[in-house]
């Protein structure tokens, strides 16, 4: 092909014949460009209904769950309605018919609104409610299930069950201080005690309803064979003592607060450290109640400990009546969980606190599995000097016999531990109390370490006391 006249020179190469490869090449091209385009055109022209194509695509009646679920999720979701206004929910509170069927609109959110009919028990209302879509099911889990806040109004609980609402569990149940419904499970013979859960708990803790309601739950559980000391998250006793604490509950009466601690304890519940720790907290007037009602009954083991390495600020007589039931000072539950009271005290820098215990005859070398003890955490706490409160801490245990000679966990004696750390105020009371000046720690001794750490006070009272260095001052032995 030759290039017509007027074709400047430069592009006169556009009119050459094209090599075979060359023409192979541009032919595919044009190919997928024209694909492309036809692909582009037929989109804008052809639209799918979703609605159609989920139609297509359902699963016939029998299907399983897992194709209905699948199913569900292919179809489009229906747009919102317009929202509940608020004159609407106050006409459902009220059970005014008329206004309602005023601002009802087609699709409106009836969100919420069946729970409102139910609390205040407008059998007529949840109908109408029902017959235009609210849905029986919402928040069936929850103590704020539209069957649950009906529970007064036995006819509505029918129409509710009667529509499909869903039994709670017991433990539900109890936690919205529902007893009808409580009374419908216990007769279908729920189980009182669930792996997963704690009914009596859950009663105890309720802020719902009416006192003599939660009492009537709690004595048909208990009668039904609830354990009242089971361990699941916070036991029933434990919870209904903080029930009564008014600093968090400001509603809380003390007399019915005590009628569920005592309805516990004559079914036999046990107080554990954690209802001590608890009843100690309670200001003075229902403190002492509350002590005598637990002074009462059977304690956990190790309660007395818990109670006294959990709490400070004990007073005397109430001190005095933890001892007389007994204390294991070096409470283990397990291999890891322990309660140690002095040990406690001593971590806190409550100098008073501990020497009440002391005087109380707990022993000041106890310690913990690993050799953790009393005198290692106040030298820990009193570390850099002028920390008097643990200073005056050491002081305290070394003179009631702490061993100034036993070792840390670490390895490091307390007097070593002392002179890298420091106190001077503690290093004088050990040497006054016998510790050994000179004992090594990994070739050190505690004159060296007060050197190393630039310790110079400590250095000159370790060198008057007989201290000398394991290290000559150039590195050699």
């Amino acid at each position: 092909m030759t290039a017509p006249a007027g074709v400047p020179e430069k592009w006169k190469w556009l009119f050459q014949p094209l090599g075979r490869t060359a023409r192979g090449r541009l032919e595919v091209c044009l190919g997928v460009v024209l694909s492309g385009a036809a692909m582009v055109a037929l989109s804008t022209v052809i639209q799918v209904d979703p609605a159609k194509l989920a139609a297509k695509h359902r699963f016939p009646e029998g299907s399983s769950s897992f194709e209905r679920r699948a199913d569900a999720d292919l179809r489009p979701e229906p747009p919102p309605g317009p929202k509940v206004a608020p004159e609407f929910a106050h006409a459902v509170a009220r059970g005014d018919l008329d206004t309602m069927n005023r601002l009802y609109t087609p699709n409106m959110a009836l969100d919420g609104m069946l729970a409102l009919a139910a609390e205040s028990g407008e059998k007529p209302v949840a109908l109408w409610l029902l017959e235009h879509g609210a849905d029986v099911h919402e928040e069936e889990a929850s103590v704020d299930a539209p069957v649950l806040l009906a529970d007064q109004h036995p006819d509505m609980v029918a129409l509710l069950l009667e529509r499909g609402a869903v039994e709670p569990s017991l433990t539900t149940a109890a936690e919205a201080n529902a007893s009808g419904a409580v009374l419908r499970l216990l007769a279908a013979h729920a189980d009182v005690n669930p792996a997963d859960a704690t009914p009596l708990t859950a009663a105890v803790s309720s802020t719902r309803g009416f006192v003599e309601s939660k009492r009537l739950i709690l004595e048909k559980l208990l009668v039904a064979g609830a354990d009242p000391n089971r361990e699941y998250g916070e036991n029933p006793l434990t919870a209904s003592v903080r029930g009564c604490d008014t600093s968090r509950e400001e509603h809380v009466s003390q007399d019915d607060c005590m009628s569920v601690v005592k309805l516990l304890v004559k079914h036999k519940a046990r107080a554990n450290g954690d209802a001590l720790v608890a009843a100690l907290a309670l200001e003075e007037t229902p403190r002492d109640t509350m002590f005598d009602v637990l002074m009462s009954t059977r304690l956990e083991r190790g309660a007395t400990a818990v109670a006294l390495a959990q709490t400070y600020n004990v007073r005397s007589k109430d001190l005095k009546r933890l001892v007389a039931k007994g204390v294991d000072w070096s409470w283990h539950d397990g291999e890891d969980d322990a309660a140690l009271p002095v040990l406690a005290a001593v971590q806190r820098g409550d100098r008073d606190f501990v020497r009440d215990l002391l005087d109380a005859g707990a022993p000041v070398n106890v310690h913990f599995k690993d050799g953790t003890c009393a005198l290692g955490a106040a030298i820990d706490g009193a570390a850099g000097g002028g920390n008097t409160s643990f200073e005056r801490v050491v002081e305290l245990l070394v003179a009631r016999g702490a061993d100034v000679n036993r070792r840390l966990p670490d390895g490091r004696t307390p007097l070593f531990a002392a002179a890298e750390s420091g106190s001077l105020r503690v290093v004088t009371a050990l040497l006054d109390r016998g510790a050994r000046v000179n004992d090594l720690v990994l070739d050190d001794t505690a004159l060296d370490v007060a050197e190393q750490n630039s310790h110079p006070p400590i250095a000159r009272v370790l060198h008057a006391r007989g201290g000398r260095r394991a290290r000559k001052p150039g590195g050699d032995r």
